[in-house]
C-alpha cells in the first residue's frame, strides 16, 4: 500500500478504497480504541448537553472535569488511530499492541492541544476579520492533528506543515473532505434513524457506539489522505532536487 500512496495523488475514490482496506484490516484494533477511550467521551458530552440548562454552582466544576476528560479521552484515540492507519500503510501489517499506540499518542497529546489551541485562535482571529480567510485557513490547518503526532511537530511549525500540504490544492482537498463529510454525515444520520426502530433501552447505547466506529473511518480517512499528500510532496521535492542537481553538473 506505501507504494501506491507514493506514486500518485489520490482523488476520492482512492481515499475511500484505502481507508476502507486500512479500516476493515485493523477494525479490531481501531473499534477497541475508540470503544475503550472515545465512547466515554461522546457519554460525558452528552450528560454535559443534558446538564447544560440546569448549570449551577453546584455541578459547574463537575461539568468542567467532564469536559477536560472528554478533552483527553477524545484528543488521545483520535491520535492512536492516525499512528494505526500510518503503520498499516507502511507494513501491511494487521497487528499491533494497542497499549504501545494509546502510550505513544498520549505522549504527543499535550503537543496537539497546544496546537489545537493555538490553531483556534489564529482562526478566531480570521474569522473576526472576514469568513472567507477563515474558512480558507482552516483548511490549511486541516492536517495539524496527523502532523503532530506521525511527524512529531507541534506548534506554529504543525500549522504550517500542514499548510504546505494544501497550499496548490486546496479546491482539490476540499472537494476530498466534502465527499468524506457527506459520507460521514449520512452513515450518522443512517444509523440513527434505525436507533430509532429499536427498543428505547438499546436506542441510546447502539447510537452512540455506532457514531463512535463511523467517526473512526472518519479519522482513517483524512489520514490516508494526509499521508497521501505528505508522502508524494516529499517525493516530488527530492525529484526537484535530484534535477537540479544534475543541471548543475
Amino acid at each position: 500500500m506505501l507504494k501506491e500512496i507514493n506514486e500518485q495523488e489520490f482523488g476520492v475514490s482512492d481515499v475511500l478504497a484505502k481507508t476502507w482496506s486500512v479500516y476493515c484490516k485493523q477494525f479490531k484494533l481501531i473499534t477497541a480504541m475508540l470503544m475503550t477511550l472515545f465512547l466515554p467521551s461522546v457519554m460525558m458530552n452528552s450528560i454535559i448537553v443534558e446538564q447544560g440548562g440546569k448549570l449551577d454552582s453546584k455541578n459547574a466544576v463537575l461539568l468542567f472535569v467532564f469536559i477536560m476528560i472528554g478533552m483527553v479521552l477524545s484528543s488521545t484515540v483520535m491520535l492512536g488511530v492516525a499512528l494505526v492507519v500510518e503503520n498499516t500503510v507502511k507494513t501491511d501489517e494487521n497487528r499491533m499492541n494497542w497499549k504501545t499506540v494509546l502510550r505513544k499518542a498520549f505522549s504527543r497529546l499535550g503537543s496537539y492541544i497546544g496546537t489545537s489551541l493555538l490553531a483556534s485562535l489564529i482562526l478566531f482571529g480570521l474569522s473576526l476579520l472576514l469568513v472567507i480567510p477563515g474558512i480558507i485557513w482552516t483548511l490549511y490547518y486541516v492536517f495539524f492533528m496527523q502532523v503532530v503526532v506521525l511527524r512529531g511537530i507541534g506548534g506554529k511549525a504543525a500549522l504550517d506543515y500542514s499548510k504546505s500540504l494544501v497550499e496548490g490544492r486546496w479546491w482539490k482537498v476540499f472537494w476530498i473532505l466534502f465527499v468524506i463529510s457527506l459520507i460521514y454525515i449520512a452513515m450518522s444520520f443512517g444509523l440513527g434513524f434505525v436507533s430509532f426502530l429499536l427498543p428505547e433501552v438499546i436506542r441510546m447505547i447502539f447510537g452512540i457506539c455506532m457514531y463512535v466506529i463511523v467517526f473512526g473511518f472518519y479519522i482513517v480517512a483524512t489520514t490516508i489522505l494526509f499521508l497521501n499528500l505528505d508522502y508524494t510532496s516529499k517525493k516530488n521535492r527530492n525529484e526537484t532536487i535530484e534535477l537540479d542537481g544534475r543541471a548543475e553538473m
